[in-house]
């Protein structure tokens, strides 16, 4: 497949480049505490499960870019309730710190 030049130019996040040092290091014997990409350490909410079981549309569609509005309200929510006021318009969701 061909790239283009500005693709192929891309450069990957330093972050990721760590980790075959770390996968070295297991492979060395070391104990390795995994801080460069961040796993969860909770539970995922069973509200959150349910949805997904009880989930049977049969396309998966994208969001608006902008964000779905019952996030950006409830982020606005959650804020305002430690007195820190935000509109829709200075929020933007990411999937993660990467991301973002």
């Amino acid at each position: 497949m061909l790239l283009s030049k500005r693709v192929s130019a891309m450069q990957f996040s330093p972050i990721r480049k760590l980790n075959k040092f770390g996968f070295k290091a297991i492979e060395d014997g070391k104990k390795l505490y995994w801080l460069n990409i961040g796993q969860p350490d909770l539970e995922t909410p069973e509200c959150f499960m349910e949805a997904i079981r009880n989930y049977n549309n049969k396309v998966l569609e994208y969001e608006q870019s902008g964000g779905y509005t019952g996030l950006l309200d409830a982020i606005i929510g959650y804020f305002n309730h430690y007195g820190v006021e935000f509109t829709r318009d200075q929020i933007i969701p990411v999937n993660g710190a990467s991301e973002g």
